[in-house]
């Protein structure tokens, strides 16, 4: 796996080194350079599938489109070069791209170093490397075979399609019911299976709970279906490229980072173990039982004693936010609300 991500002078980053992990949670005020993390790797990927033998990185195409060169290039650092790098355990591969026309729509490769040694591209460039290095370079390998899945937040809603390293829909299959392939099925089967012990991130407040027992198209337990609006999981899409996941137990009131971070780690670990999420609902899924926590007290000590959330996010980050979850119960629990007063002070 790639276990280190090096930017120079690239969008907002002067100078940046960072750490990879199998799951690495980026968070951080808007303009912070989050997403601009995720777009170096993906402008790499992309420039490798559809340039092979190309000396330019491509920062407009079918997977990312970043405008020209003036766009990407640091504007404190009034430089006319970016370097992009990436590691594994064993190899480190640094490119650097020269923009002699800040309005050009992509910026020409001026040297690949390897290990911190120069490379000769003089006998000609493949996948960004020099040919004599290509079909060897662990990095390179990664880049090729690298998949993202792509969330947009919807107002509640996290829509997911998926593809593999070559660009093909890995959640169609021409000859399964509905066109629903392996991978989608495993996805919401993970999304499912593990959005009981993470609902303190998807229902983070009292309220949260009341939004969904409201039986108003909050998404119910761990009901899924075909164009659904009531389940938890929606399945929307007719063609191979649009088929997703829409997620709708979150609210308004989450936070997205969070709500993204437990989405994604969850349809991994649908993928990894194959998870089946069990027929889809055509009926009432308000039929169906809860299942799930009903209120925050629950989900907090869910989350809390979640032996997924703990392996996947570490016990300190668990402990923190069920800290603040159990403090958030606790208020709630020492407070004499309206309906108390409206539904007891004249009867007891």
């Amino acid at each position: 796996m790639l276990r280190e991500l090096h930017l120079e002078a690239f969008k907002c980053f002067e100078r940046l080194d960072l750490p990879l992990a199998p799951l690495t949670l980026l968070s951080g005020v808007n303009g912070g350079g989050k997403s601009s993390v995720i777009q170096a790797l993906v402008l790499l990927a992309q420039t490798i599938s559809e340039r092979e033998w190309g000396r330019t990185l491509m920062l407009e195409g079918p997977d990312l489109a970043l405008g020209s060169a003036a766009d990407v290039l640091n504007q404190k650092s009034a430089r006319r070069k970016l370097v992009l790098g990436a590691a594994t355990s064993g190899e480190r591969v640094e490119w650097s791209f020269r923009a002699d026309d800040r309005r050009a729509l992509s910026v020409d490769l001026d040297a690949v170093a390897i290990d911190g040694k120069p490379t000769d591209l003089s006998a000609g460039v493949r996948w960004l490397l020099p040919v004599s290095h290509a079909e060897g370079s662990k990095v390179g390998a990664l880049l090729r075979r690298l998949s993202w899945i792509t969330a947009e937040r919807t107002g509640p809603r996290e829509l997911l399609p998926l593809r593999d390293a070559q660009g093909h829909p890995l959640f169609w299959d021409d000859a399964a019911e509905d066109h629903l392939a392996p991978a989608l099925r495993h996805a919401i089967g993970g999304a499912l299976g593990r959005a009981g012990e993470v609902m303190a991130w998807y229902a983070p407040t009292v309220n949260s709970y009341r939004r969904l027992r409201s039986q108003d198209a909050a998404g119910w337990g761990t009901t899924w279906g075909m164009d659904h609006r009531f389940c938890s999981v929606r399945v929307i899409g007719h063609h191979p490229n649009d088929l997703r996941l829409e997620f709708r137990l979150p609210g308004a009131d989450a936070n997205p980072y969070l709500v993204l971070t437990a989405l994604l780690a969850s349809v991994r670990d649908g993928l990894t173990r194959a998870s089946d999420p069990g027929p889809a609902t055509t009926g009432n899924p308000y039929d169906h039982p809860a299942g799930g926590p009903q209120h925050l007290g629950e989900a907090v000590a869910a989350f809390a004693s979640s032996a997924f959330a703990r392996a996947t996010f570490a016990d300190q980050v668990v402990d923190h936010y069920a800290t603040l979850g159990r403090f958030e119960w606790d208020r709630f629990l020492d407070s004499v609300t309206d309906w108390e007063r409206e539904r007891y002070f004249e009867l007891i």
